[in-house]
């Protein structure tokens, strides 16, 4: 009875655990573009251009690990 018992609460805990909101950005939203990810920072530069008050956190991390501010050699920080 108690190896049944256990291995219903492993299922239980691996099934559930998408519920709970853990990470720094629980509810952070996903978008998904249908164009090519150059001409999306193209974009994005060109509104940070034309907004400089738009300022991007001094921290940024991203999934796949790439520092996001020097994409494709664009690192645009005053140091």
């Amino acid at each position: 009875m108690k190896p049944h018992f256990l291995i219903a609460i492993v299922l239980l805990v691996c099934v559930s655990c998408n519920k709970f909101a853990a990470g720094s950005y629980p509810y952070a939203e996903y978008y998904e573009l249908n164009t090519r990810e150059s001409i999306v920072i193209k974009a994005i530069e060109r509104v940070k251009e034309k907004h400089p008050e738009l300022c991007p956190p001094s921290e940024a991390y991203t999934f796949d690990g790439r520092d996001e501010l020097a994409v494709a050699g664009r690192d645009k920080r005053k140091t």
